[in-house]
């Protein structure tokens, strides 16, 4: 006899890319897909600073900065 189960896809990374209407927390570390680089920056007032506090109007997506994995 069979039984028929649902096993869930789960897809591992240590990223999770969101879009530019997800806002992350204030001053919060962030990694910035501008479409042609990823950079680092911070989200500060409502905006995404980078590359020595320019504000970064050319964004697709950002993700907030990775954490080692604890063991």
């Amino acid at each position: 006899m069979y039984i028929d189960i649902n096993v869930p896809v789960i897809r591992w990374s240590m990223l999770e890319w969101r879009s530019k209407r997800d806002k992350p927390r204030e001053n919060t570390r962030v990694l910035i897909d501008t479409g042609a680089d990823v950079v680092g920056g911070r989200y500060l007032s409502g905006n995404f600073y980078s590359n020595g506090w320019q504000v970064c109007t050319e964004l697709t997506q950002w993700a907030e900065w990775p954490k080692a994995p604890r063991p």
